[in-house]
């Protein structure tokens, strides 16, 4: 490799004990970062939904029917339990009226807690949230989020089932993360 001699210490070039023997640097070229986008949000199913455990990308109105009636056929004990969630006064006070109902399924009302959501899920995987999450819509209106039946748990024992019903609306995101 080649160099050249610069002024030492003393200040005279090629003298003193103190000379600095300085090979010339190659310019660095500049690193750069990437990321990586994914959705920590699984495929949409039904059925994952609807029982425990609950997908992590869904928001909950935490607020219950009166408990269906029992019967030995989990689908029809779901039947029951979604039926109290329709009438009115198997419906919690909070939600109980249609205007506090549809309230409850607006996007505007519920952006923050997704994103919030969202911004916690992908800080679990080492990541942040990039932009906000996207609540899905009904496709007839583009102000409410599309809402879907969740059941508690089994509340009967021996082949019986009795569920709570709730809503939940579906939201996804986008986290970016260093590679």
């Amino acid at each position: 490799q080649e160099g050249y001699l610069t002024d030492g210490e003393s200040g005279v070039t090629g003298v003193s004990r103190d000379l600095i023997f300085e090979f010339p640097r190659e310019e660095r070229k500049r690193r750069r970062i990437r990321y990586r986008n994914f959705d920590p949000c699984p495929t949409y199913d039904d059925a994952q939904h609807k029982h425990l455990p609950y997908s992590p990308c869904v928001l909950q109105t935490g607020l219950h029917s009166t408990a269906g009636a029992v019967s030995s056929n989990r689908e029809t004990a779901e039947d029951n339990a979604g039926s109290q969630w329709t009438n009115l006064a198997g419906r919690p006070a909070a939600v109980n009226t249609a205007d506090k109902y549809y309230a409850w399924l607006q996007v505007s009302a519920r952006q923050a807690d997704a994103n919030a959501k969202a911004a916690e899920l992908c800080q679990t995987a080492g990541a942040r949230l990039r932009g906000s999450a996207r609540i899905y819509r009904f496709p007839s209106s583009a102000t409410q989020g599309t809402a879907s039946v969740y059941f508690g748990e089994n509340l009967a024992s021996g082949g019986n089932y009795q569920f709570h019903a709730g809503i939940q609306i579906r939201f996804t995101a986008t986290c970016k993360k260093r590679r």
